[in-house]
């Protein structure tokens, strides 16, 4: 069989693959050896990084010290490694340093639930997501800046973004402490039509234990896979009416679904102190995509 291709043809071919590269320029992790390989790679080939995490250790602090790092940390998790890096602590000194994000070249961000230690990176169960929309590390660029300037928790000024066509489509950024995070969730949530797929941590705030269980009323599917940590320390999840709740030893994210079309994701835990005092951040993904991986990942471990 002859196949001709002339220049029309491919120029076609050239346009679609541009197209995908933008729409395919982001990629999902769940925390294994995956993820730490792509992170090390990430690492050796890049000129420099800047991280915000609650914790690091040696993990990945190898590929760190070879290359320019800016770092902060939250004093009270801190560097429990070896390896000697420039690390600056936060001034939030009524609340936590818990967002955790690395910019590598001012050009690409990882961003997720976990921190990057061992634990955060391999053992517990976390979710990250790496892109190199500009538009997306442009808005954590400002968030480093507050850090670099100085400015922790109420003191710094609040990043919300509203972004459309990103690689993963509209998305809106909030940090926090803030209202306008546990608000712009809350009435995210109160959007659900089908359901709710959670994952969470710690689950302690009020204001969504009252909005799961008057969803679940409406007949609304609501699941949720939460850390063993809520029923050690007698959450209020552990009381929760009309809900379904399955528990593991190894739950870290802090994520949820909607109507397997909206992906809500970062470092905010469900709890009085993530809203009112701690520096976080959360993103909110209009991708089904998105959505039916991490979905696909919850019912795999709900089944187990």
């Amino acid at each position: 069989m002859h196949i001709t291709i002339n220049k029309k043809t491919i120029s076609l071919l050239l346009i679609i693959v541009l197209i995908s590269g933008k729409i395919f320029s982001y990629e999902l992790f769940f925390s294994g050896e995956e993820l730490l390989f792509f992170l090390n790679q990430k690492l050796n080939s890049s000129k420099s990084i800047k991280l915000v995490s609650f914790s690091l250790d040696n993990t990945i602090s190898d590929g760190i010290s070879k290359i320019n790092h800016e770092i902060f940390l939250e004093k009270d998790g801190g560097y429990s490694g070896d390896i000697p890096l420039s690390i600056t602590y936060d001034k939030n000194y009524d609340g936590y340093l818990h967002q955790k994000f690395i910019i590598f070249d001012n050009n690409s961000i990882l961003f997720g639930t976990g921190n990057f230690t061992k634990s955060g990176l391999k053992e517990d169960f976390n979710i990250f997501i790496y892109t190199e929309d500009m538009n997306i590390v442009a808005v954590f660029l400002k968030e480093f800046s507050n850090f670099r300037n100085g400015k922790f928790g109420n003191n710094k000024k609040i990043v919300k973004e509203n972004l459309r066509n990103t690689d993963m489509g509209n998305i809106e950024i909030i940090t926090g402490p803030s209202e306008e995070i546990y608000k712009t969730v809350l009435k995210k949530v109160s959007t659900a039509k089908e359901s709710i797929k959670l994952f969470s941590y710690s689950f302690t705030d009020p204001y969504f234990i009252q909005k799961l269980e008057k969803l679940s009323s409406k007949n609304i599917c609501i699941q949720i896979i939460s850390d063993d940590w809520n029923k050690i320390y007698n959450s209020p999840l552990i009381f929760m009416m009309g809900i379904d709740i399955k528990y593991r030893n190894d739950i870290h994210a802090k994520c949820l679904t909607i109507d397997n079309e909206i992906t809500i994701i970062g470092s905010y835990n469900l709890t009085y102190r993530a809203r009112e005092k701690n520096d976080e951040v959360v993103v909110i993904i209009n991708n089904r995509g998105i959505a039916d991986t991490i979905n696909a990942k919850f019912d795999l471990l709900w089944q187990e």
